[in-house]
């Protein structure tokens, strides 16, 4: 995740973002979030590799504890633009580029 300032955490806790500022790699956008309902979507996590592309690739023969590990594994995580991930939908990286063409090869 890129943070350009951040990120304020919840008290308490050390993954739940309240606040802070993500260098959007998908769009080369900043993007200043606020947690609530109406601000939330503007970032989302996307999976690198969708979790519907992982399960038609293979994953459906995993256990449980390995498609939790999957899901779960920072390397395929990104925080993103939420309308960018939205655009993106299931498809493979192969499939869908970013706008953000420096971040194309990434």
């Amino acid at each position: 995740m890129l943070i350009c300032e951040g990120p304020v955490f919840r008290d308490g806790s050390d993954c739940v973002v309240e606040r802070g500022t993500l260098l959007d790699p998908y769009t080369g956008s900043t993007i200043a979030f606020q947690r609530g309902q109406a601000t939330s979507s503007a970032v989302q996590i996307d999976h690198i590799v969708p979790l519907a592309a992982a399960w038609t690739g293979g994953a459906n023969t995993w256990d449980d504890a390995a498609r939790e590990a999957f899901a779960n594994d920072p390397a395929n995580l990104q925080a993103v633009d939420g309308a960018s991930n939205g655009a993106k939908g299931q498809m493979l990286p192969g499939e869908w580029m970013p706008p953000n063409a420096a971040f194309a090869c990434t």
